[in-house]
């Protein structure tokens, strides 16, 4: 369930909706400006997503929780065995959180924008209503990641387990989220090590 993966013409590269319509049930739906978007810059979106949320909620025990319930998800995805190659498309959403399709009118709304202007200079901002940030902040992230579980090609959640991987050693060993620059950084580091560390992999497939 969820949104389906728009493509339009523009100039800023994604921009993402999710629509709460209630505390459980959310419409999550990505919009490429670029006809040519690529997996990696989606999963580069969803990192400073994580990152900006993190930002806002600042050092406090929420963001802590969401920063090690994202660090679990990815490792188990990281150990869990392949089968025939496929990937583990594993379920990261609380027992009674769901992504759905509805006409009902959202009760609250997270919009954010993802830009680039060049192969390395990557930025977002972020719409959010105020009130009980605490629980839609990592719900936003959550349903997010849940999407691009759901949506990406195999390679693209091999990829994404790789990035964030990184991503999140930079967060729990080097920098640190309360940082305003953090969201750069942290992408700066992981796309290093994507393209070093582990291989110099191609991860320039479109999405879908």
């Amino acid at each position: 369930m969820g949104g389906t993966f728009k493509q339009i013409s523009g100039g800023t590269m994604c921009r993402l909706e999710i629509n709460f319509f209630d505390r459980d049930r959310a419409w999550v739906g990505i919009t490429a400006y670029l006809f040519d978007i690529r997996e990696l810059d989606v999963i580069r979106f969803f990192s400073m997503f994580l990152s900006k949320i993190l930002f806002t909620l600042g050092n406090c025990s929420t963001s802590s929780a969401l920063l090690l319930n994202i660090y679990d998800y990815f490792c188990a995805m990281a150990n869990y065995p392949l089968d025939d190659g496929f990937v583990a498309r594993i379920n990261v959403l609380d027992k009674n959180q769901r992504l759905v399709d509805s006409d009902e009118p959202p009760l609250r709304i997270y919009r954010s924008q993802f830009y680039g202007t060049n192969e390395l200079d990557r930025d977002i901002d972020i719409s959010m209503p105020l009130g009980e940030e605490n629980y839609y902040a990592p719900a936003a992230v959550m349903l997010f990641l849940q999407y691009l579980i759901l949506n990406l090609s195999d390679k693209g959640v091999q990829t994404m387990v790789s990035y964030m991987k990184h991503v999140l050693d930079y967060y729990l060993h080097i920098g640190d989220y309360g940082k305003l620059r953090a969201g750069y950084e942290s992408d700066q580091y992981a796309l290093n090590m994507l393209l070093t560390v582990d291989g110099g992999r191609d991860h320039g497939q479109g999405m879908m």
